[in-house]
């Protein structure tokens, strides 16, 4: 076993936070049947993965693998839905799905080896990024002096030493009372480093004083519209008493990065009390310090409009407020869904009424408010010496990253998104490398792929390979925002030569809207297989004098048309070989019932409990 998958079994639990162990949860018990894995493979489209992309999913959750910083190719996992819509709505690719049909048993087995990688990448990742705060701070002057990043303490506390402002009537007083009998809890795990120490250290302070939530933390989502009956007041009140079990938990819990995850259990637990006393809905602001901040008509160069945006966001918070008014049982999931819908359309509503820069943020939000705070009385190590610590601090993070780079350096051929599915399906199967592994795939999966043989490392190649080696129930074909629109738009307007026409180019398409992220082209080639030399020929000059045009236009636009126009010029020369890689993009569109992928109807993803 990899040697940070054991770290990652251990510690997962302790790094990730609340919100991640959710998504990955194991099954209750089930009921013994067929099961369904897809090997999702996406088409290609300039930028990353321009060669085409892999993953492989498991009802409501996606794995695959990318290039990250310093040349290693490492696990992501996104929620299935969310997966989709980054790949086939923005990215306008068309996916094709194998669903590979397997037992129940294999089926768990497989998902949760995909996710015990996942931690153990997440973990190593994280605890780099720990070491590299804490060099900072070693070697910064008067580093007993500097201020700490407190991850989670800006619920609660202002930057500096200044206390938090308490109450002895707020809700934070009245967990503490109801928490009371089971006093005193015991610390668990030692917190790792100096942000860490804080957190445990004020959050703990927090709940024992009864701190009150910072104002700036806090707002009424949807305007402060009232509460809606007895059912909302119910959902919430469930809700609550889980925010308390957890706090309770976290208390005890031997996670070294505890008091993160406490600052917002007990925020959300402030919130969700002042939201039954106030009569409206509250939740805590999500968005994160860095979030990207575009203009209005950066919006609208990247093909967006504030009114779409705004009317769909709308719609994904009535959609999610709907679960809370109708009574349900409300996880912390279903709260997060809400809590993120409720920030958009304010930040939207926000930049529509003031026209002012707009923060965009691609994936759900966790709210991680963090204040700056004194170092004093927070030793840098257990032995109080910098100069030890900070060797050892060098010596950690040089021994992680000599590990990464051993088992996930990336190389186009030997080792990419495709060759990380197969070799991680191999090592959960039998073990790396070995005869047994091709056996019990044949087993398992009904064939075998061997990621590192002939030209298996292509994307493609590698779909080929799983639909004739593999137990293949059905292959989906899901075609692409664009392809599935045209489609929708031949059906109702018919096949007419002057709806083809308009909608082949990006000039009068009714489709796509120039999006600033896209080279520059004429024509799309990607429904056009005969025409495709004569239109990439086309997209060719259009690109070339873009790119003239750009000349002149470098001191006042920072290069942008002239790097759009390269772009656009060689993006097409494919196309002269009947080969179409460019597709274009959207920045926005909807979220819709039928974007997401359905899993099979007897797996085990889809039913109760696994997210």
């Amino acid at each position: 076993m990899r040697r940070w998958q054991r770290e990652a079994q251990r510690t997962a639990e302790t790094t990730l936070g609340v919100v991640l162990l959710a998504l990955s949860v194991a099954s209750p018990p089930e009921e013994a049947g067929a099961a369904y894995v897809d090997y999702v493979y996406v088409d290609s489209n300039e930028g990353q993965a321009s060669g085409g992309h892999v993953a492989i999913a498991f009802g409501g959750q996606t794995f695959h693998f990318q290039h990250r910083e310093g040349g290693l190719i490492l696990p992501t996992r996104h929620a299935t839905g969310a997966f989709e819509h980054a790949y086939r709505i923005h990215g306008n690719r068309n996916l094709r799905v194998h669903r590979i049909e397997v037992e129940d048993e294999t089926y768990t087995m497989l998902r949760d080896g995909f996710n015990a990688r996942y931690f153990e990448s997440e973990v190593a990742l994280s605890e780099l990024r720990r070491l590299a705060e804490e060099r900072k701070r070693f070697t910064a002057p008067n580093a007993r002096k500097r201020r700490i990043p407190v991850p989670g303490a800006g619920f609660f506390y202002p930057d500096g030493d200044a206390p938090p402002h308490v109450d002895g009537a707020s809700p934070i007083a009245r967990l503490r009372s109801q928490l009371e009998p089971r006093l005193p809890f015991p610390r668990g795990a030692t917190p790792r480093g100096e942000s860490d120490r804080l957190a445990d250290l004020l959050s703990r302070e927090a709940l024992e004083r009864g701190a009150v939530l910072r104002p700036t933390a806090v707002f009424a989502a949807g305007g402060g519209e009232a509460l809606r009956g007895a059912a909302s007041r119910a959902s919430l009140r469930t809700l609550l008493e889980q925010l308390e079990a957890q706090v309770g938990a976290l208390l005890e819990s031997s996670r070294p990065d505890a008091g993160e995850a406490l600052f917002l259990a007990m925020a959300r637990y402030a919130a969700v009390s002042r939201s039954l006393a106030e009569g409206r809905l509250l939740v805590l602001d999500s968005y994160p310090a860095d979030a990207e901040t575009i203009s209005v008509p950066q919006v609208e160069a990247r093909g967006g409009q504030l009114d779409e945006l705004l009317e769909a966001t709308r719609n994904e918070f009535a959609k999610a407020r709907a679960v809370l008014d109708a009574g349900a049982a409300l996880d912390e999931i279903d709260f997060s869904r809400l809590e993120d819908s409720a920030n958009r359309l304010r930040e939207i509503e926000r930049a529509n009424r003031v026209r002012g820069g707009l923060r965009v943020v691609r994936e759900r939000m966790i709210p991680q408010r963090t204040a700056y705070r004194s170092a004093a009385g927070v030793s840098f190590s257990d032995t109080d010496n910098p100069a030890d610590a900070l060797a050892r601090n060098r010596a950690r993070a040089d021994s992680i990253r000599k590990t990464l780079r051993e088992e996930s350096a990336y190389n186009l051929v030997t080792r990419n998104c495709v060759s990380e599915v197969f070799r991680t399906l191999e090592e959960l199967l039998a073990g790396k490398g070995t005869d047994a592994a091709a056996s019990r795939a044949i087993a398992r999966l009904g064939g075998h792929v061997a990621g590192g043989e002939s030209f298996n490392f292509i994307p493609f190649v590698s779909a080929d390979a799983v639909a004739e080696s593999y137990r293949i129930s059905e292959t989906i074909e899901l075609p692409s925002h664009r392809n599935r629109t045209l489609a929708e738009i031949y059906a109702h307007e018919g096949e007419d030569l002057s709806v083809y026409l308009r909608e082949s180019n990006t000039l009068t398409s009714t489709v796509y809207r120039r999006n600033a992220e896209d080279s520059i082209f004429l024509f799309f080639t990607d429904d056009a297989v005969a025409l495709r030399p004569i239109y990439g020929a086309l997209n060719f000059l259009t690109g070339i004098g873009a790119t003239i045009l750009g000349v002149p236009l470098i001191p006042f636009d920072g290069g942008r048309l002239f790097s759009a126009g390269a772009r656009g010029a060689f993006w097409s020369l494919p196309e002269l070989a009947f080969v179409n890689v460019r597709k274009g993009s959207f920045f926005f569109v909807p979220r819709t019932q039928g974007n997401r992928l359905k899993t099979g109807s007897n797996s085990p993803a889809e039913r109760p409990g696994t997210g």
